[in-house]
């Protein structure tokens, strides 16, 4: 991601999901806000399928032309869209956010635009501030062989491979795939010339941002058993999810269970539409009543192991509150994420079901 926003022209903004992962923001506000021409802003991607972000691109318009009008400058400014997957499975509606961006693109600076260079001075933009948007989908959660954003219209996929890519917790490495159709994607991944790298590669090889030969072999290694472990741990987390679900009372401490595969997920039929049939991925999250009750039950697992980690052979539960900074805390007080490995899901459920009721003994 460093790469990506450094490979982009300035000045830049970028909009996020309102409840990403607490590192990227902590991350653009502690490094990059200081060192670079970069804002940010936050945005509900759910909502009104995906229109808060056209709402919020507008509103950049409006402050980037009154700081113009104000300093006399003729800044254009470059936009990244950034989606992904959180805590509370939320699935973000892939293809419909890309197709609304293109149409806004076309809309702003006509078809001809797209075979500009994105950095060019020439580039008719009087009707914006804006040069480039670029769609960003961190799809981590949601491996190739669950979902493929490229196809759907993104510009750049993310992977982290430490997660299922590499799929043993051994590694550490960070994968980009920039698309061969979209303006962007082209312009970021693609070689001018054979003696001329793209501009990802001249930044990762100027910069060290490389992985280790090492980290590399170990994903490759990975990838060969990838879509055989993802086809467990999808089924193990969705009979789990289904369990859980089941558990919910009036009495229960359980009080919701967030995964996309259960049909009254919110966005339950947007992962039908962009995840491979019958398939909804290997994370489900949890909330507990309370804060306590949580802690309760991630203290008293033993199946199941507390870590941070996400996508290996072993089952992960974490209470993602307690690691979020105070004034970046994006997950309910109660919340558990569950990252489903290869177990036999029979243990995996007294496991759960072991710890549930120690956790109503002891907090009550």
């Amino acid at each position: 991601a460093a790469a990506v926003i450094m490979a982009l022209p300035r000045p830049l903004h970028i909009i996020l999901p309102d409840d990403v992962y607490h590192g990227v923001p902590s991350q653009l506000k502690t490094v990059f806000q200081h060192q670079l021409d970069l804002t940010y802003s936050s945005v509900d991607m759910t909502a009104d399928s995906g229109a808060k972000i056209l709402e919020e691109i507008d509103e950049m318009i409006m402050r980037s032309r009154s700081k113009e009008k104000k300093s006399a400058s003729s800044k254009k400014y470059s936009c990244l869209d950034g989606i992904t997957l959180k805590s509370a499975l939320q699935s973000d509606d892939i293809k419909r956010v890309c197709d609304l961006i293109s149409q806004r693109y076309e809309k702003q600076w006509g078809k001809e635009a797209a075979n500009t260079d994105p950095c060019s001075t020439s580039t008719d933009t009087t009707n914006s501030s804006i040069t480039t948007i670029t769609t960003l989908v961190d799809s981590t959660w949601a491996p190739p062989c669950l979902t493929q954003p490229l196809i759907l219209g993104a510009d750049i996929v993310l992977h982290s491979g430490t997660k299922y890519l590499g799929g043993h917790s051994d590694v550490l490495l960070g994968v980009i795939t920039t698309s061969p159709c979209t303006r962007m994607g082209k312009w970021l991944g693609s070689t001018s010339s054979s003696t001329s790298p793209s501009r990802l590669r001249s930044i990762q090889t100027s910069l060290g941002s490389t992985a280790s030969p090492l980290d590399c072999w170990l994903t490759l290694r990975g990838l060969r058993t990838l879509h055989l472990r993802v086809e467990r741990q999808c089924d193990n987390a969705l009979e789990l999810a289904t369990w859980l679900a089941s558990e919910i009372s009036s009495t229960s401490s359980v009080r919701k269970v967030h995964y996309p595969g259960l049909t009254d997920h919110p966005q339950h039929q947007i992962a039908k539409s962009q995840m491979r049939s019958g398939y909804f991925g290997g994370m489900f999250s949890f909330e507990m009543k309370n804060e306590a009750m949580a802690m309760a039950v991630a203290g008293a697992v033993s199946t199941i192991k507390r870590a941070t980690s996400l996508g290996g052979t072993e089952t992960l539960i974490e209470h993602r509150a307690s690691i979020e900074p105070m004034d970046g805390r994006v997950s309910p007080d109660g919340l558990l994420r569950v990252s489903v490995g290869l177990e036999t899901v029979e243990d995996l459920k007294r496991d759960l079901s072991k710890a549930l009721k120690i956790a109503r003994d002891v907090v009550g």
